[in-house]
């Protein structure tokens, strides 16, 4: 028997990369910087850790996917679970033995929401207290045990997961909704909406010493244009705007002011990698994500860009006509590029200046993303190998 009383995050969605730290920029006039989040909310504590959905009973890769997310709380929304199987059941985790373990307030519960949840309700298999009874102080399920009153403790196989694919998931913002369809969400999750490619690239070699240097390669995970849920929502976003350099303010207002910085991703030797969908559907995020889901609005608008890789640090160059009062533009190729630094809230591309060392002669790699890009090293004008 086993009690465990911490969660625990899981980073599996994608490779966790140890050496580029986020970092957030404050402006030093028009805007107001408000301070650093000490954190983000977890579900509810007391449970028992949240699994890795390790082996291979999900032989449908749908499913697999909808598991995934579920147990990914810094990848999806707080409220997947109920968007995906319109029920107020609470995903707790995942075992050996290929199950999946809810928990249902004792209000909410009734026979259909077990069949809202699985395709075989007479499998499902209830947690009790030493008394006999579904709810109580004490509900024990297997090893496991719920230590919180009010809720009823269930597991059943997880390849019997129902999940309705005509569903699509709503991720409200003041600014506007970002719909995502199952069948997009799947192809943002295969990678197949994205440019892909190898995610480090190596920076410094010591053979002496046996250490690599790496950064990671955010131009892996920007969306290609013409992707439908981000093109949809970047064409709202930017309704209305009649030049390239209005929706491309538009669209760093949204990231600035909507996507929270994520402080706990930021964090030295942790550096989460979020496909752009998964930056929207869990509302926050760092330098990184902040870039990846800016470059891909901009792809859905047809406006160019690059990215700029500094020590610690990663942001967008902007190509247009913009005003040139912050002295944050460089030029490639006789065209200009201005910084749209994404962690800055309220950052005025061409008008906004730093308080950091995000000074053009800084930047020390220049990334275009798309089909086997590479990233290039200022000093050299040589492309970084792949690692």
């Amino acid at each position: 028997m086993q009690t465990i009383k911490q969660m625990k995050r899981l980073f599996f969605l994608f490779l966790t990369i140890i050496l580029i730290f986020g970092c957030r920029d404050e402006i030093t006039e028009e805007t107001v910087q408000l301070p650093l989040e000490e954190g983000v909310g977890d579900i509810e504590k007391g449970i028992f850790p949240l699994s890795r959905a390790e082996g291979g009973y999900a032989e449908d890769r749908f499913h697999k996917m909808i598991v995934q997310y579920m147990l990914s709380p810094d990848f999806s929304p707080p409220d997947f679970v109920k968007q995906v199987t319109g029920t107020r059941a609470q995903i707790r985790g995942y075992d050996r033995e290929e199950r999946l373990y809810f928990t249902i307030p004792e209000e909410y519960y009734s026979e259909r929401i077990l069949e809202q949840l699985t395709q075989t309700p007479e499998r499902v298999e209830f947690g009790q207290t030493d008394n006999g009874e579904f709810t109580g102080r004490r509900v024990k399920l297997g090893e496991y045990i719920l230590n919180k009153s009010g809720y009823y403790f269930i597991r059943f196989p997880a390849h019997s997961l129902r999940v309705d694919r005509t569903r699509s998931l709503e991720i409200p913002y003041a600014m506007g909704t970002y719909l995502l369809t199952m069948e997009e969400l799947k192809d943002f999750f295969y990678n197949n909406s994205l440019y892909g490619g190898n995610i480090r690239a190596l920076v410094e070699e010591d053979k002496e010493k046996k250490k690599r240097t790496y950064i990671a390669n955010y131009g892996a995970l920007v969306a290609k244009p013409g992707e439908p849920s981000l093109k949809r929502f970047a064409r709202s976003l930017t309704e209305g705007a009649t030049t390239k350099e209005q929706k491309a303010q538009i669209l760093l207002d949204f990231v600035t002011t909507e996507i929270a910085y994520d402080q706990e991703e930021a964090s030295p030797h942790r550096n989460i990698l979020r496909r752009p969908n998964e930056v929207l559907m869990a509302g926050r995020s760092a330098c990184g994500g902040k870039s990846v889901l800016y470059a891909s609005l901009l792809e859905q608008v047809g406006i160019d860009y690059l990215f700029l890789y500094y020590i610690d640090h990663i942001s967008v160059g902007v190509k247009g006509n913009f005003e040139n009062k912050s002295g944050l533009a460089l030029k490639i190729f006789h065209e200009p590029y201005f910084l749209a630094e994404t962690t800055a809230e309220g950052f005025q591309i061409g008008r906004s200046h730093l308080r950091s060392r995000l000074d053009i002669e800084n930047i020390e790699c220049i990334q275009r993303p798309g089909e086997e890009s590479f990233i290039y090293e200022v000093k050299t004008g040589e492309a970084l190998p792949f690692d």
